[in-house]
């Protein structure tokens, strides 16, 4: 038997951390990004990756081991947007919440369908799930939208050997 692995972006804190325990106490083995955070789990592999960089994404994806059976795409960033910055904020969310989860969803998601099982699962947020949004958030909202057409994208792209689903937990 062996052990299955789980890779969780943004592993470090919150909902991420209590993911990351979870999987533990079930026997998986952790491997866990981070970006800015100081904190580290007491189990567990970490890896310090700025998922808004290609280069860094694809840096990180050398340094894992195979295999991987589970991904959560977990990395997020809650900023406003107002009309002045919202340019930017909308770069920076589409990197984050989109490109991130695509390259490794696309990568590890292909490799997993060839070995025949995996699981992905992506993390939005609730008002997204019931068309709605937060004030002065869009660039936010665009990229928790677009994450949501690409889990379902996915779904059917990676069927039936990954399943790929997204979770929604709100504050």
């Amino acid at each position: 038997f062996m052990k299955k692995s789980v890779l969780i972006t943004g592993g470090t804190k919150r909902f991420g951390k209590h993911l990351a325990l979870e999987f533990h106490k079930k026997g998986w083995e952790v491997l866990y990004t981070y970006f800015q955070s100081t904190e580290r789990l007491a189990f567990g592999r970490c890896f310090q990756c700025d998922l808004r960089i290609p280069k860094e994404r694809h840096a990180l994806l050398k340094e894992l081991p195979a295999p991987i059976d589970a991904l959560i795409n977990n990395a997020s960033f809650f900023q406003a947007s107002y009309l002045e910055n919202h340019e930017s904020i909308l770069a920076e969310s589409l990197q984050l919440h989109v490109q991130a989860p695509a390259f490794l969803s696309t990568h590890l998601g292909a490799k997993m369908k060839a070995r025949g099982w995996g699981r992905i699962i992506n993390v939005l947020d609730t008002l997204t799930l019931h068309g709605k949004a937060y004030p002065n958030y869009s660039a936010y909202h665009c990229g928790k939208y677009a994450l949501m057409g690409l889990t379902k994208s996915l779904a059917l792209d990676l069927a039936p050997e990954v399943t790929v689903n997204a979770i929604a937990p709100g504050f």
